[in-house]
């Protein structure tokens, strides 16, 4: 079990970085941002930016805080949220 954690981990904390560089970015210069090409929400900076923030703290949350349930519920309610946004683009693509 620890095998796919220890795989995949990096990629999690590498993506959840890129997200909150983005907000910094968007909150410094919207047009700077980088969150419309892999974000399809009809939202404008910054705001599309703090609704992609959710994913990035989910996805930077440390592994001992899913030890909690009403964690778990959460961050997992927040990755079939996005689940679904990426299946509903991929469906109009």
């Amino acid at each position: 079990m620890r095998l796919p954690l220890l795989l995949t981990r990096p990629f999690g904390v590498a993506l959840g970085l890129y997200i909150l560089v983005n907000l910094g970015l968007a909150l410094k210069e919207p047009r700077l941002a980088a969150n419309n090409v892999w974000l399809s929400v009809p939202l404008d900076e910054p705001w599309l930016s703090v609704f992609g923030t959710v994913l990035g703290l989910a996805l930077l949350a440390p592994h001992s805080w899913s030890a909690r349930q009403g964690f778990r519920v959460v961050q997992m309610g927040v990755f079939l949220g996005f689940l679904l946004l990426a299946l509903v683009n991929v469906g109009r693509f």
